[in-house]
């Protein structure tokens, strides 16, 4: 369930133009992700925040492979903001993503439109729709896709956990704009596709510095965190599904 949503957030501006559909990952990339919606009001306290900070864990530099995956795991900040640039063909978008308590909303900024996914952590609920449009989808954790909850809990887990059954050729310690980062790299080939992904993780945190999709030999999606702050004061209106939308099950 993990990767589900991790390879979510990988794809998931990929077809934000054409597609309407949730920011919970799919497997294998085969089913067609979904784009997000908005509510009609955001309110977020502007107060003074705290920034990510070099991490004092002592990371195991010289492993690699599940070896060092199994060592890396994740504890949450009560909150946080990140902002990422999507690059797809000749199109760039912004997400932003809000945390808190386990419940998370993503703002997808893409051609003219936003869109936006909010999971209520309290209902186990995920509501997506576009700015500006009266209707929208919900689906609940436990018959999302007919499968068991797909809520992300990083506390106890290791990233070998979230990609024990996946197709990961490389894991290795780097470094990306002076930040030390696992780098991971997947590779599928299914019905004539031929696919790299590739991850660059936060040590301390399992926030995304970098990904990028490669496909025979050409890259196709590209992923940078460009800002990411933690312990920020969130109003918990941005978690709730918004008045004036009529939601039908996805």
């Amino acid at each position: 369930m993990i990767l589900k949503r991790i390879l979510a957030i990988v794809i998931i501006v990929a077809l934000t133009a054409v597609i309407f559909g949730c920011s919970k990952p799919q497997e294998n990339q085969t089913d067609p992700p979904a784009t997000t919606a908005v509510p009609q009001t955001t309110t977020v306290q502007q107060t003074e925040t705290t920034t990510e900070q070099t991490t004092t864990t002592e990371v195991p530099v010289e492993l690699e492979g599940f070896e060092l995956l199994e060592t890396i795991n994740y504890t949450m900040p009560d909150s946080y903001v990140m902002e990422t640039t999507i690059s797809m063909s000749d199109m760039t978008s912004i997400m932003t993503t809000y945390f808190k308590g386990g419940s998370q909303r993503t703002e997808n900024m893409n051609m003219g439109i936003k869109s936006i996914s909010i999971y209520d952590a309290d209902e186990g609920m995920t509501y997506m729709y576009n700015e500006g449009d009266s209707t929208g989808f919900m689906s609940s954790d436990d018959v999302y896709h007919g499968e068991e909850s797909a809520v992300v809990d990083w506390e106890g887990t290791s990233l070998a956990d979230a990609f024990a059954d996946q197709p990961v050729v490389e894991a290795k310690i780097v470094t990306i704009n002076g930040k030390e980062a696992v780098y991971m790299e997947l590779k599928n080939t299914y019905e004539g596709y031929n696919q790299v992904t590739r991850f660059w993780y936060s040590v301390a945190y399992p926030i995304l510095y970098r990904y990028e999709i490669e496909d025979s030999g050409t890259i196709i999606v590209t992923g940078e965190t460009t800002k990411f702050e933690i312990n920020v004061p969130l109003d918990d209106s941005l978690f709730e599904k918004p008045e004036g939308i009529e939601f039908q099950n996805y």
